[in-house]
């Protein structure tokens, strides 16, 4: 598991991304590792969409499941992410699926769930039984914090390319109306040299892709 931390997240109108991503560029640092690519998630869920509505229904404790790849690289890892409040934990690990064996798969094929496996193995805590529910992509841009060392991460282009057709009618190719912006970091606050994430048009906000995505494609929750 990793170091326990807090993720604060602010919703942003789509057409002020550029202009909070300028001023992230000047006041922080691109991240040294990953400074920008395109996140692609395929998330599960029960059969009764319990981590959903985990989130629709206000627990305080909630679960999320998926696999993720980034841009055109072959890798994917498998994470359950666990979060109480603003507090946060996480296992990651590398699954030994290439993305590009993953993409050419339906999510109704039920072969996907089968790659959860080594992540049970590794101590996830996974209900019997999931199901591939849909993929989520959006492009990424990283920044560090030069005072806190907080990390922030916004999320723009948000989009479901894939949907398992058991659950949803069809895909959304066209974007969420909105941006996330995720802050990162040890403090439960909005680091001051952070502000002007306020002051250019985020509002602090509890948002959870998958839910939004998930009204968005149905007009309400499954």
């Amino acid at each position: 598991m990793q170091l326990l931390e807090h993720e604060l997240k602010f919703r942003l109108a789509a057409h002020r991304t550029r202009l909070i991503r300028r001023w992230l560029e000047s006041a922080c640092d691109a991240d040294p590792l990953f400074p920008a690519d395109e996140v692609s998630t395929i998330y599960f869920d029960t059969p009764g969409f319990d981590f959903l509505r985990e989130k629709t229904d206000g627990h305080t404790y909630k679960r999320k499941v998926r696999m993720r790849w980034y841009g055109a690289g072959e890798l994917t890892f498998l994470e359950i992410k666990y979060r109480l409040g603003a507090a946060r934990d996480k296992l990651r690990i590398e699954s030994p699926a290439s993305s590009r064996s993953v993409v050419r798969r339906h999510l109704e094929d039920g072969s996907l769930t089968t790659l959860l496996e080594p992540l049970r193995m590794s101590g996830g805590q996974l209900p019997a039984t999931l199901m591939p529910v849909l993929t989520i992509a959006f492009q990424r841009s990283r920044y560090v914090d030069r005072a806190s060392g907080s990390r922030i991460a916004v999320d723009e282009q948000i989009r479901v390319p894939a949907v398992n057709r058991r659950y949803f009618p069809g895909v959304r190719p066209d974007p969420l109306p909105f941006a996330v912006v995720e802050v990162k970091g040890p403090s439960t606050r909005l680091p001051p040299g952070l502000s002007a994430i306020l002051d250019l048009g985020g509002s602090r906000a509890s948002i959870s892709k998958y839910s939004e995505c998930c009204r968005r494609l149905t007009g309400s929750n499954p």
